[in-house]
């Protein structure tokens, strides 16, 4: 996993992925992309690092998906 920041619309799944301004930046449109990478150079790329291996690493992807498995074989409970 790397520390790269991310410029992405905010739209659908991203608010929940991308800390705004701290692993990337959610934004309104392409104006506001362009703006955006003119600020890259603020995202600290290990905060970002850091923060990608919490939520996406491989054991932590297998961990969630395995109790959700659970959660649904034992009825939702």
């Amino acid at each position: 996993m790397s520390g790269t920041p991310v410029i992405a619309f905010d739209r659908g799944s991203m608010p929940e992925l991308i800390m705004d301004g701290k692993t990337g930046f959610l934004v309104k449109d392409v104006a506001e992309a362009t703006k955006a990478v003119g600020k890259l150079s603020t995202i600290d790329p290990q905060f970002c690092r850091d923060h990608a291996i919490k939520k996406f690493s491989i054991d932590r992807m297998v961990d969630d998906y395995l109790a959700a498995y659970h959660h649904v074989i034992s009825g939702g409970n």
